[in-house]
């Protein structure tokens, strides 16, 4: 009975065998456990006793390695065997239950002696229930787990012991066979040795190979022994070479003076010292800035600065230090001049440059040591010179020239503003006759400098008994410092006002000409106009202009339009026939001719003085010409909608505004206006770009200043914190003023064109929350600023973001081909290193491989130009962004700080030279880390780029949706065309009576089918629309094959679109979806996947997605169709 027991593998009743099978299969583990330690205990007794054989015998190495190794497997072996004997034991897990668990009784052993003898009656069930139904069944998974827990542990106690023999007996292995070299080197010795580079010196941080080149028998041990300055000593291994007597061994990021020698079977060589050299570099700049005093800024130190910007006039101290001794230090500008630098110190580590600001510059630092040595790249440093600029002026009201009555009011508004304050401004007034006289509208006695004032004057006409056909003119002006701290006088535009008759008569005229007496008002117009110009010229030439010889081109120009507006009045003289007007007609040549003779004597001496009298007198010729003009004008509605017919149509612009025209706008207006955008608008946007984003750049960091400073002015307790707080709020206000200032530069920057009208309004509304900003600052509101300057970021932003989207970056085609490159580059480089590991692991290597070595040295050598390349395309790209993307090119500035080509280049030198000389470890060293810098250098170029395209998860995705879109449209057409159409045919009864209703109907679905095709992208309305959209699709993807489908599928359709416009064909849709259809949807699938891939990385992907070869598309097709019967 017992043998029949223990014969049984396992426990018939399933209960016992689930509550006893934990117990039982950790008795079998713990059993088995036993028998490996056993088994380790041995081999580790054999080890140890062959590793002290090794030591005492060395003779007795190759024996003893052989026998312990052949130990170990036979106690493994017996180990294995033992342990797959051992099984599970029901009976001995109840006897362990039992044990521990004395309310069981014997019930649960006899439960199981029962099962186990196959016995299924009352009696055993019912013991069985008992033993399951006691208390302690739920603990019975517990039983031997403290037993089991020491079991292991010391199972790992003697299988580290085992680990530590093995390891003994191999390293005595190996001193064993060590020994035998130095006893066999002792016997013969190399004739010589030959060390390179011996003496040397190395720039800091640089690497050097050592060279060790023996003539005679090899050494099987070579050594290189390094002792640096500090006294610390290291020895390295130098690896041979295969085909030459040379060992070797390469020195990395040298930064100290150090000594060497070579040690090999005993001997050694004589000692060696490598020198360590810097090149001179520039440390610090720091610069002092002494602005003029009309500024009432405070004096200004910045530490450690490249680029400079201040005021015109500014004093700069400009400081540079660097890391050693600099025999010669000078500035280079872009024209190639030099700018001297003189030393302070005896050490010539620090040096001067004192200038006062003129212009802006760009320089370039070039230092010089003792021994010949220059910076490797000249630090770039830039000084902006900010101008003084002339008060803005600006009249709101009355716009332009005015044609007025005697009996009218004028209302003048506007605003003027300085950026360093306003010592006086007004309205100046000149009458035909009489002097020119202003009128100061500034408030006596402001304690502070006006830096922004609103203006406002009253004129009534009537007290200046103005007569009809008078003329007068008025203009804004303001004085202000100047660059030199003197008084500085600034004019506005020049406007007219003529006094018209309350009788004036507006005819409208046909668009197709008028009579001959139409023409000669027109030529008098245009008259008109021609010396209200010139007078405008003269005057903005006395007034803003410094120099007369600079001037003496436009004075040429100013003169010859005079001389052609005589001759033009000397035609019209003849035609005149009432006295009156013959007599202003003479008068007003007059007066031109003393204009012509003014502009003689201003150009012949040359001076401005002459000027003054000329300028009167083109006034006098103005107002003459005025009273020549008629009362009664035909007009009619012009193309250009923002004028009249004649020249005169501005002035008399709220007359005609007043007229309702019978003539209607021209339909086509719009098309024969159209214009190309040019190349020099182009440069304007690109460089309204960048402004942009400077003032958004600068705005934001002020609004977080001005945080910081609303956070310590709270915090503030001390009377001195409180100063030092508000003197920072008003350098803060200066900043603010400043940008204003800069806002104005880009509003008159934007233009009136056309693309950049709307950004010149948002300019315009972020100039007037800067103004508030800087209002409140002054008012010290510092939350109330803080709201302005950051919704004038907002608005800038938005302007930027708009010139951004109506304008395509010059940079978008340069970039994705770097970043594409980068990436292949990337790829390339982790499969360099994968060739070189194999190449290296090769256990089939020949004594002569050196066409292999060649081929994988040559493609290091590719590598690393392919690199140089890109670096070098990543540095144009950065040069011409400089001005138009400044965040692009700061973030390639800074790849190219970061990967500079001379920190790859040395070491693929290096490597392509290990590999020839057959160096191959060296060679795999050299590489090592490789992959990970290119791919963190291509991961930057990829951001950066993605800063001015977008990510590529976002370009794919909206390629994904316009794909799909474009699809729908197919599908839409087709469906459209596919409709069932209403059937014609009638009963016989009905046919005769309803004829004409069944013809109305045939017509009314014939049209129906008709307005359905040209709903569709392929034959309807839609079809550039939808074109320009796959276009762009195209333009957007970088993957050569699939851009390449998404071609093929436009080219197709384009050629459908042709037929059907020529010939009237309609598309066979087979050929749409096999051809237009199919490519897309194969795009868009790729898409997906890609996305899918970016978002998922770690999921795998298929490894082959090519398409079906059309010869095994219908056997694929039942396939698939076969598996979804399934």
């Amino acid at each position: 009975m017992k043998n029949q027991l223990q014969d049984k593998k396992h426990l018939p009743h399933l209960r016992l065998r689930y509550a006893l099978y934990p117990v039982a299969k950790r008795l079998r583990d713990m059993r088995r456990i036993r028998l490996r330690t056993q088994a380790f205990l041995c081999a580790f007794c054999v080890c140890a006793l062959a590793a002290t054989a090794v030591y005492l015998f060395p003779a007795l190495s190759i024996f003893a390695s052989v026998a312990s190794l052949l130990c170990v497997i036979a106690c493994l072996f017996i180990s294995y065997s033992r342990e797959k004997k051992v099984e599970l034991d029901y009976l001995e897990a109840a006897r362990q239950v039992e044990s521990k668990n004395a309310s069981l009784k014997q019930a649960l052993v006899t439960a199981v002696q029962q099962s186990l003898a196959g016995k299924n009656d009352f009696f055993s069930t019912q013991v069985a229930n008992q033993a399951l139904s006691d208390s302690s069944s739920a603990h019975w998974d517990r039983i031997a787990k403290p037993q089991a827990t020491r079991g292991i542990l010391s199972h790992l106690a003697v299988l580290s012991l085992l680990a530590f023999s093995l390891y003994a007996c191999f390293q005595a292995n190996q001193w064993s066979n060590a020994h035998r070299r130095q006893v066999a080197d002792t016997r013969i010795l190399p004739q010589s040795i030959t060390v390179e580079p011996g003496d040397t010196e190395i720039e800091r941080g640089g690497s050097i190979v050592i060279t060790a080149r023996f003539e005679g028998p090899l050494p099987n041990d070579v050594k290189l022994e390094v002792q640096h300055e500090s006294g610390h000593s290291q020895s390295f291994p130098m690896a041979r070479s295969l085909s030459d007597p040379v060992f070797a061994y390469s020195l990395q990021e040298i930064d100290s003076p150090l000594s060497y020698r070579i040690r090999y079977s005993y001997e050694q060589s004589d000692l060696h010292s490598i020198s360590v050299f810097e090149r001179p570099e520039l440390v610090s700049a720091n610069a002092s800035l002494q602005f003029p005093e009309y500024t009432g800024w405070e004096d200004r130190e910045l530490a450690d600065t490249l680029r400079l910007t201040a005021i015109e006039g500014t004093r700069l101290t400009y400081r540079l230090n660097t890391n050693k001794t600099v025999q010669t230090a000078y500035l280079e500008n872009e024209r190639g001049e030099r700018l001297e630098l003189s030393s302070v110190n005896e050490q010539r580590t620090q040096f001067l440059l004192e200038s006062t600001l003129a212009q802006s510059q760009a320089y370039r630092l070039h230092l010089e040591d003792e021994a010949g040595r220059s910076n490797q790249f000249p630090t770039e440093i830039r000084i902006e010179s900010l101008p003084n600029r002339r008060p803005d002026l600006r009249l709101s009201s009355p716009r332009g020239d005015q044609r007025v009555s005697s009996l009218e009011e004028l209302l003048f508004q506007g605003q003027v503003s300085d950026d360093f304050g306003l010592l006086d401004y007004g309205i100046g007034f000149s009458f035909p006759g009489e002097e020119p006289s202003t009128l100061s509208l500034a408030s006596d006695g402001s304690p502070t400098p006006i830096f922004e004032d609103s203006l406002s004057y009253h004129l009534p006409l009537e007290p200046l008994q103005l007569q009809p056909k008078d003329t007068f003119s008025w203009y804004l002006w303001a004085a202000d410092y100047g660059p030199d701290g003197k008084r500085r006088l600034t004019t506005g535009d020049l406007y007219f006002a003529d006094v018209r008759n309350f009788d004036e008569i507006f005819r409208e005229q046909d668009q197709g000409g008028g009579s001959g007496q139409g023409q000669a008002g027109e030529e008098g117009l245009e008259l008109l106009e021609k010396q209200r110009r010139i007078a405008i010229s003269l005057f903005r030439i006395k007034n803003n202009a410094t120099d007369a010889e600079a001037e003496t081109e436009n004075l040429n120009v100013v003169q010859s339009s005079q001389i052609e507006a005589i001759q033009e009045l000397q035609q019209m003289i003849p035609q005149l026939e009432e006295a009156s007007s013959i007599q202003y007609a003479m008068e007003a040549q007059r007066f031109m001719e003393g204009v012509d003779v003014g502009l003689n004597h201003a150009i012949d001496q040359p001076s401005l003085d002459p000027l003054e009298l000329a300028w009167s007198d083109a006034q006098n010729a103005y107002d003459k010409l005025v009273k020549l003009s008629d009362d009664e004008f035909n007009v009619s509605r012009s193309q250009n909608s923002q004028q009249g017919s004649g020249g005169g149509a501005s002035r008399n612009q709220s007359q005609l505004n007043e007229l309702d025209f019978r003539q209607e706008d021209s339909r086509y207006e719009t098309a024969s206006q159209a214009q190309t955008l040019t190349s020099p608008d182009e440069k304007k946007d690109l460089e309204l770009i960048a402004k942009l984003s400077e003032l958004s750049r600068r705005q934001d960091d002020l609004n977080d200043r001005l945080q910081e400073m609303q956070s310590e002015l709270a915090l503030a307790q001390t009377e001195e914190e409180r100063e030092r707080i508000e003197r920072e709020l008003k350098r803060l206000e200066e900043e603010q003023r400043q940008m204003l200032q800069d806002a104005d530069e880009a509003i008159q920057q934007a233009g009136n064109r056309q693309s950049t009208r709307q950004v010149r309004q948002q300019l315009e509304q972020a100039r007037e929350n800067m103004r508030e900003a800087s209002q409140e600052l002054e008012e010290g509101q510092v939350s109330q600023a803080l709201a302005a300057g950051t919704r004038a970021r907002n608005t800038l932003d938005q302007s930027r973001e708009r010139m951004r989207e109506a304008n395509s970056s010059e940079f978008s085609e340069a970039l994705r081909n770097a970043r594409s490159r980068a990436q292949q580059l990337s790829q390339s480089q982790q499969q360099l290193e994968d060739s070189l590991n194999q190449f290296s692991e090769s256990s089939q290597r020949s004594l002569d491989d050196s066409e292999q070595r060649e081929s994988l040295a040559s493609e290091i050598e590719a590598q690393a130009q392919s690199l140089d390349q890109l670096l070098e395309q990543i540095q144009e790209i950065a040069e011409a962004s400089e001005n138009v993307e400044p965040g692009l090119y700061r973030d390639l500035y800074q790849i190219l700080r970061d990967n500079n080509s001379s920190r790859y280049e040395e070491r693929y030198e290096q490597s392509s030279l290990y590999m020839r000389q057959g160096f191959v470890e060296e060679a795999r060293r050299g590489q090592r880390g490789m992959s990970e810098n290119i791919s963190e250098l291509s991961e930057a170029i990829s951001q950066a780029a993605d800063s001015v395209l977008g990510t590529q998860t976002a370009t794919m995705q909206f390629a994904q949706s316009e794909i799909e879109a474009l699809n729908e449209q197919l599908e839409a057409e087709r469906s459209g065309e596919s409709q069932p159409q209403p059937s014609n045919q009638q009963s016989g009864s009905n046919e005769a009576s309803g004829a004409s209703q069944d013809v109305r109907e045939q017509l009314r679905n014939a049209f129906s089918n008709i307005d359905q095709a040209q709903q569709g992208p392929l034959t309807g309305g839609s079809f550039n629309e939808w074109i320009d959209r796959l276009n762009t699709v195209e333009s957007l993807l970088e993957e050569p094959n699939v851009r390449a489908r998404v071609s093929e599928a436009r080219e197709t359709a384009e050629s459908m679109r042709r037929d059907f416009k020529r010939h009237g064909e309609l598309p066979q849709w087979n050929l749409i979806q096999n051809e237009i259809a199919a490519p897309l949807n194969e795009v868009r699938s790729w898409l997906v996947d890609e996305l899918h891939r970016n978002e998922n990385s770690d999921t795998l992907q298929a490894v082959d997605r090519d398409p079906v070869p059309d010869e095994y598309n219908e056997i694929v097709r039942s396939y698939y169709e076969s598996l979804g019967s399934d």
